[in-house]
């Protein structure tokens, strides 16, 4: 009995030391060698190799050869980015349209011109 009591804390290990340290570790050791630009968030640096921002987030553009960006509620700070998204119980509805009320049970639906107040509809 004591012998398939140690092979199943054997396997145990094994399979723990397999699935939580050595795939993780060649997964990362793989992205790094092949996507290494993007597998490190892909952050631009400037003439003095200090860090000015991402590739993969909006950056502010002030001249005015730039197109406008696309209008986001979060600020360009690539460490502070947020989802842009305004949940239906935010202030900003109230402040707004003082007749939009938030119903207290989620089965009742709002009228979609209301909502297409707010968004893009």
């Amino acid at each position: 009995m004591s012998r398939y009591i140690w092979k199943s804390v054997l396997l145990l290990t094994l399979s723990i030391v397999i699935c939580y340290g050595l795939y993780p570790l060649s997964s990362w050791v793989i992205g790094q060698a092949i996507f290494s630009f993007q597998a490190n968030s892909s952050m631009l640096t400037g003439v003095d190799s200090k860090v000015v921002g991402s590739r993969q987030i909006a950056q502010p553009f002030t001249k005015d050869e730039y197109p406008p960006p696309r209008q986001s509620a979060a600020s360009y700070d690539a460490p502070a980015s947020t989802s842009s998204a305004v949940a239906a119980s935010n202030n900003f509805f109230h402040q707004q349209d003082p007749d939009f009320v938030v119903a207290e049970t989620p089965l009742l639906q709002r009228p979609v011109e209301r909502v297409c107040l707010f968004y893009d509809c």
